[in-house]
C-alpha cells in the first residue's frame, strides 16, 4: 500500500488538496472513496464536491451502499464503489485488513504536526511505501 502525505498549512489547502485528488480520479475514471470521520463531515464534502469549482460540480455519491460512482463518500469502514484509492479524513491511519486499497491519501497537517506524526509513525512501522506531496 502507497501512502500519500499531502502537506497543508490551512484550511483552503484542504478543500484545494480534496479538489484536485478528486478530479484526478474522475477524470481517469478510477474509483476513490473519502472516508470521513462522521456524518457532519460527510455532508461537508458532499457539498463541497456539488459546489466546487463555481459554476461547475463533480459527480459522486454520499453512502454506504454499493454504488457504480467514481467518487463515493462514506463514514463506515465500507468500500462502496470497490475503490483502491481511499482519501482519509478520519483521526486514525487507515487499516488495510478488511479492504484492500492500494493508495490512501493522508493530510500533512502543520497546523496539527502530532496527528501527522502519528499517522507518519503507524504506516512507516507497517512499512508502507509513503510519499510527501503539496
Amino acid at each position: 500500500m502507497k501512502i500519500v502525505f499531502i502537506t497543508i498549512q490551512n484550511p483552503q489547502e484542504k478543500l484545494k488538496s480534496i479538489l484536485r485528488v478528486s478530479y484526478k480520479h474522475f477524470e481517469k475514471k478510477e474509483p476513490l472513496l473519502f472516508l470521513a470521520p462522521n456524518d457532519k463531515a460527510k455532508e461537508y464534502i458532499d457539498t463541497l464536491l456539488w459546489k466546487e469549482p463555481v459554476g461547475s460540480f463533480l459527480p459522486h455519491v454520499a453512502t454506504d451502499r454499493p454504488t457504480e460512482e467514481i467518487i463515493a463518500i462514506t463514514c463506515q469502514p465500507v468500500n462502496p464503489n470497490e475503490a483502491r484509492a481511499v482519501f482519509n479524513l478520519t483521526a486514525h491511519p487507515i487499516d488495510n485488513s478488511n479492504i484492500s486499497f492500494t493508495t490512501v491519501y493522508e493530510f500533512d497537517d502543520r497546523t496539527q504536526p502530532a496527528v501527522s506524526k502519528s499517522r507518519y509513525k503507524a504506516y512507516k512501522e507497517k512499512g508502507f511505501q509513503i510519499t510527501l506531496t503539496s
